[in-house]
């Protein structure tokens, strides 16, 4: 879940009310409907000037298996993230994620995005983005237990 809250702007005084309620598993369909109601409620702050742009890209062998892959696009507040990005062990060191990495880049520039940011980077991979150039913009340490997952970011 990301949440924030806008600093710029006075918040309203909400007048707490108690009410009976009952806390039950959530399902999927809870889950995007959450997902709607929080962009529904969100849209009016954040004025998106587009649609969201896919960006997603593979490398296949010659036998057309995919051997990495990333899966990214550019937000309609001209926010680039990477949602995910792999290479195959077979295919590591070879330059592939890097290629793949500096066109999504390329191509979100291309795209209006001025921000790159990756979620759910761990530290047995955040050198391969220090290496092309990202920052780390926040660490939860712990997690998973005995290690560091990060954010990072990179302006283009």
């Amino acid at each position: 879940y990301e949440l924030f809250k806008r600093l710029d702007e006075k918040q309203p005084k909400r007048p707490a009310k108690p009410i009976e309620y009952q806390i039950s598993d959530g399902t999927e369909e809870d889950g995007e409907e959450i997902g709607d109601k929080l962009y529904e409620y969100n849209l009016p702050f954040l004025n998106p000037k587009h649609e969201y742009i896919k960006i997603n890209r593979k490398f296949v062998d010659k036998n057309g298996k995919v051997v990495a892959a990333i899966m990214a696009g550019v937000t309609g507040y001209d926010t680039a993230y990477v949602w995910k990005i792999w290479v195959d062990e077979e295919y590591r060191n070879q330059e592939l994620g890097t290629r793949l990495i500096k066109h999504f880049e390329k191509k979100a520039k291309e795209n209006g995005a001025n921000k790159i940011v990756i979620e759910e980077v761990y530290d047995w991979n955040v050198d391969f983005f220090l290496k092309n150039g990202y920052s780390v913009a926040g660490e939860v340490k712990d997690l998973p237990k005995g290690h560091s997952c990060y954010i990072v970011d990179k302006n283009l």
